[in-house]
């Protein structure tokens, strides 16, 4: 079984648990990650 995890099916867990974020990003969610930068709110 080991031999299944390769890099490319890592990488897909990866990009799966950062989707998530990646929406936050986009719709500006990016101002509760660092609340340092907020100035709009």
């Amino acid at each position: 079984m080991a031999a299944t995890w390769t890099a490319d099916s890592w990488m897909r867990s990866q990009v799966r648990r950062w989707i998530p974020r990646a929406q936050a990003l986009a719709e500006g969610g990016w101002r509760d990650l660092a609340p340092r930068c907020r100035t709009d709110v």
